[in-house]
């Protein structure tokens, strides 16, 4: 068996990627105990410097990310490589789109809301 050619995607590499593995720790970020700050545009860190609102959405991106390996049924094939390239823009960035990593990242989870929908969970 053969190496699949460069930038070639097979359903199994597609995979792999939709979800990335749990974070270590308890992952948690509130505004809610410790000392928050308020951060830059209005954002609220916490203890550690996270800033709350960015952190709600990582934390849906994850919830997203888990979803979308359990829907009932596989998406198509488009479908798929849309939510390939959309993780991969969120998590690793600039994929010659102009997209930011923000942006891939919320049409990311509304991508996924959408397969949830049309496909069941």
């Amino acid at each position: 068996m053969g190496r699949e050619p460069s930038g070639a995607l097979s359903t199994n590499s597609v995979t792999s990627f939709l979800a990335p593995p749990p974070a270590e720790g308890n992952g948690s970020a509130h505004s809610s105990g410790g000392s928050p700050r308020g951060g830059p545009q209005g954002g609220v860190l916490v203890g550690d410097g996270t800033d709350c609102s960015v952190s709600a959405s990582k934390a849906q991106f994850d919830a997203a990310a888990a979803e979308v390996k359990q829907l009932k049924a596989k998406p198509e094939d488009a479908e798929m490589l849309k939510i390939y390239a959309l993780f991969k823009q969120a998590t690793v960035g600039d994929n010659s789109t102009g997209k930011s990593q923000d942006d891939a990242m919320t049409e990311y989870i509304a991508k996924v809301e959408e397969l949830k929908t049309k496909y069941g969970i």
